[in-house]
């Protein structure tokens, strides 16, 4: 499967792949509805990204030493977007980025998380993740889509979604896990 899909490549039923916002657009694409123009970076993009970097072990260790008080939830919340923030994004991915961002015609865009499960019956947590407007240059871009990536970790969203599933939260198999794990991060044109 492709890190980076188009809005074109989409439905409602990827949400596990692409995140709600995600397969909403490519719906609304689908539909011929005006959509600007834009890629997502999928679940298992991130996913792999964890793996490869080694962040997913290191945030299992965060994790399970983390306690219930605000102060610990603080901490391990900022520690483990430093580690995702400062990890390093496989070669083909930042490829499969910068390409995409080109073909889209590089400029401005704006770059928003798309998480896989922002509204379940179990915790609700839509809107709470970062977005980024007027993004530009492939730098840029990435770095803007590695920040969406750490605002999973929000200290904010801690009690409502992470701190309960933290065992599932960081599992490696997206398929096992992607109701929780997987934020995605996507592109378009801004109007």
């Amino acid at each position: 499967m492709s890190d980076v899909v188009w809005f074109s490549e989409i439905r409602s039923t990827d949400i596990e792949r692409v995140g709600g916002k995600g397969a909403n657009l490519g719906e609304l694409t689908a539909r011929g509805i005006p959509v600007p123009p834009g890629f997502i970076v999928t679940a298992e993009a991130y996913s792999r990204f964890l793996a490869e970097s080694g962040i997913d072990s290191l945030m299992h260790e965060l994790l399970a030493g983390a306690t219930d008080d605000q102060i610990s939830a603080h901490e391990t919340a900022n520690a483990i977007q430093s580690l995702v923030n400062q990890g390093s994004v496989p070669t083909d991915l930042t490829a499969a980025v910068a390409a995409a961002y080109a073909e889209l015609g590089g400029g401005l865009v704006a770059v928003r998380s798309s998480a896989t499960a922002e509204d379940l019956a179990e915790a609700s947590f839509a809107g709470q993740q970062s977005t980024y407007l007027n993004v530009c240059g492939e730098g840029a871009v990435l770095r803007a889509i590695q920040e969406c990536w750490a605002s999973l970790f929000e200290e904010r969203l801690w009690s409502t979604a992470i701190r309960p599933v933290s065992t599932t939260l960081l599992s490696a198999s997206p398929s096992s896990s992607s109701r929780w794990s997987s934020p995605t991060a996507l592109a378009s044109c801004s109007p």
